[in-house]
């Protein structure tokens, strides 16, 4: 992934997990290496 803007990034990223917890989601994982079995399905959320 380029960032273009990582101040902006770092400002999305602080407020993804509320969120995701407001709507009931939850991660299935973060950080470390990541496989894509499916191309169509980029977010790892429930």
């Amino acid at each position: 992934m380029d960032v273009h803007d990582a101040a902006a990034l770092e400002h999305y990223r602080k407020r993804v997990p509320a969120s995701i917890a407001n709507y009931g989601g939850r991660h299935l994982g973060r950080g470390g290496a990541t496989v894509r079995n499916d191309p169509r399905r980029g977010c790892g959320l429930s």
